[in-house]
């Protein structure tokens, strides 16, 4: 059985010293067969090494050309990543990442056999939500083939590093209702669905009697040796997922 997908998204953080004694850590704590880093880039090949599972925070559409700074899903797929993340709100912030632009990199990365991480979630906790979050789902997955290779990962933007978290109960309907949406549009039953947001050693027990999650996306706290105890206590609960990561 498989357990529960952890996500441990780096963004741009680390130096090469302080990557080398995060896996040095790594290699000391528990079984990782279910964790997918997703690092600095330039640091894939540390964790490659080590034959985690890795995955990128980015790509481009294209496989190859003039794009200078960019990284397709090809030359990620050939240096042995199985993963990327599209869709992250501090992308569709920073970098103005529009639903179209998220749907072609969707397409690149399973054209390119890589599993796709898309990241969903609103700004503001309203009424609206819902047809929000089922807008991004329907533009990103638009003409999507082979959906099997995607897992949706709810991060609701306010949350995200703010140490504050939706209730139980509002993430476990935001859920439900990401799950119902993929299974009467797709018909996918029970499609894998992450938690994201302010996920922490002093949260994960509240976290894990959600009923629906299949993992967790984590940024700030997969940075510190609390990440290794979030593992830990996921893996102890032997909770499993249908990912295929």
């Amino acid at each position: 059985m498989k357990k529960k997908l952890i996500v441990a998204n780096h963004k741009m953080n680390l130096d090469a010293k302080k990557v080398s004694v995060y896996i040095k850590l790594m290699q000391t704590r528990a079984n990782y067969s279910n964790v997918l880093v997703c690092p600095t880039s330039v640091y894939l090949p540390f964790f490659l090494k080590q034959e985690y599972k890795v995955g990128l925070q980015n790509i481009y559409f294209g496989n190859s050309g003039s794009f200078t700074g960019e990284i397709s899903a090809e030359q990620a797929k050939s240096v042995g990543a199985s993963a990327v993340i599209v869709g992250h709100s501090e992308r569709r912030e920073h970098f103005n990442e529009s639903d179209d632009l998220i749907n072609k990199k969707i397409k690149s990365a399973i054209e390119n056999d890589l599993n796709v991480i898309l990241c969903i979630g609103e700004k503001i906790n309203n009424k609206k939500k819902m047809k929000l979050i089922e807008e991004q789902i329907i533009k990103a997955l638009f003409k999507v083939p082979k959906l099997e290779k995607v897992i949706i990962a709810y991060e609701p933007v306010w949350a995200i590093g703010s140490n504050k978290t939706p209730t139980n109960r509002e993430i476990g309907e935001t859920i439900f209702f990401i799950k119902d949406l993929l299974e009467n549009k797709y018909g996918y039953h029970d499609f894998p669905v992450l938690y994201g947001g302010s996920v922490n050693k002093g949260n994960i027990s509240t976290l894990e009697k959600i009923p629906g999650v299949n993992g967790y996306l984590i940024g700030g706290a997969s940075l510190k040796d609390e990440f290794f105890d979030i593992v830990e206590y996921i893996n102890n609960n032997n909770e499993v997922t249908n990912n295929n990561y």
